[in-house]
């Protein structure tokens, strides 16, 4: 079992310098192809709407939107290239990817043909409007997501992994896309939080990670649902884990899915690379 596939998103930040380090390590670990996705903007598309541009005149259009054109075709430039440098220095097969920056559609579309996506929490196209959020990403990718918090330095987080665990079903997804990284890993503990789980449940996940050559720590801690997401990343910074893995929850409203308070809190703080899945 493992990632065949590594798709990260792009944009012309110094954290997607990062993300791409980051990205490039996990697939020469995993034996991955490496893709990288860019999201362009169409200037002329989104501004053909805005009021203020046919007020001006010909040349000064003319003159916007050549500006705009270099400004795009710049950013891309440097992104394939430093994308080209990570491939080859990691010595694995690479695709470069161009998608319509402007519309969520076409981004999330790609999520959903790679194996494992690593994004930022929130992803701006270049010099666009659009944004994609970590949480949009999650709930449509139908895959795990990596997500990487700014500043992070780009190391491979397969050193040390904390699972938040829980008898539910996002755990239990969570889990099977998360084997390839526990697999990898140095050292792996487990917390739960609230009330202690059935023991032949805890054996039964003893025995799961003992398959994959790990023996966990299981840290149970009480604590209510308000005070999880505070309990757990106290937990991830004693344990000094690289690498925090919860399960995504939500909950259906108004006919769209909302994220529960665990996941936009861990989404939102957590300092550490955070694998999700749902």
């Amino acid at each position: 079992m493992g990632y065949r596939e590594v798709l990260v998103l792009l944009d012309r930040t110094e954290d997607s310098a990062r993300r791409l380090r980051l990205a490039a390590a996990l697939a020469a670990r995993f034996g991955a192809e490496l893709q990288a996705g860019f999201p362009v903007s169409e200037f002329l598309r989104f501004f053909s709407s805005v009021d203020g541009l046919p007020q001006l005149s010909p040349e000064a259009v003319d003159a916007l939107l050549n500006r705009q054109g270099r400004a795009v075709a710049e950013a891309l430039g440097e992104a394939r290239a430093r994308f080209e440098a990570a491939v080859a220095e990691a010595a694995v097969a690479g695709r470069w990817i161009e998608v319509d920056g402007d519309e969520d559609g076409p981004l999330l579309a790609l999520t959903q043909e790679a194996d494992l996506v690593v994004a930022p929490r929130e992803l701006h196209t270049p010099y666009g409007e659009n944004r994609l959020t970590a949480a949009q990403i999650g709930m449509a990718c139908g895959g795990p997501l990596l997500v990487v918090p700014p500043g992070t330095d780009g190391a491979d987080p397969c050193r040390k992994i904390l699972v938040a665990w829980s008898h539910t079903r996002e755990s239990a997804r969570l889990l099977r896309d998360a084997w390839p990284f526990v697999e990898q890993a140095a050292s792996v503990a487990v917390i739960t939080v609230g009330d202690d789980p059935p023991k032949d449940k805890v054996e039964a996940l003893r025995e799961r990670f003992a398959r994959r050559g790990q023996t966990v720590e299981l840290i149970c801690r009480r604590g209510s649902d308000w005070d999880a997401p505070d309990i757990v990343l106290a937990e991830a910074e004693a344990f000094d884990a690289d690498l925090l893995a919860a399960g995504l929850y939500a909950r259906p409203r108004l006919q769209q899915l909302l994220l529960g308070g665990m996941s936009r809190e861990l989404l939102g703080r957590c300092p550490v690379p955070l694998l999700v899945s749902r």
